[in-house]
């Protein structure tokens, strides 16, 4: 997609990790460790997270953790709403894992 024009691409691996490619670079960035309740809204939390953290011009590699922190926020409670958190619960897991998740190509 990036080599036909499109400038971010971001894709999901599920419960392994997120990779964020632009024509000059790629990110991935592993996934929380959380306890999957119910996976349903995960999709949908992580690319609202992408969503929140282009608009606030994150750079590449926090865009891909906060995005991970929402989608793995959602799945820890039974429903597609009722595993989403306030921000500061946001910003405290993805400044307890920063470093740890990072994986550069």
């Amino acid at each position: 997609m990036v080599k036909n024009g499109v400038a971010t691409v971001a894709v999901k691996n599920g419960k392994e990790r997120c990779m964020i490619y632009t024509k000059d670079k790629k990110v991935e960035a592993r996934s929380f460790d959380v306890k999957e309740v119910d996976p349903t809204g995960a999709g949908d939390a992580f690319s609202a997270g992408m969503v929140v953290g282009w608009l606030e011009g994150m750079n590449l590699e926090k865009l891909a953790i906060f995005a991970n922190a929402v989608g793995g926020r959602a799945v820890t409670a039974k429903g597609p709403m009722e595993g989403l958190a306030w921000r500061s619960e946001i910003d405290k897991m993805v400044n307890k894992e920063y470093k740890k998740l990072l994986k550069f190509s």
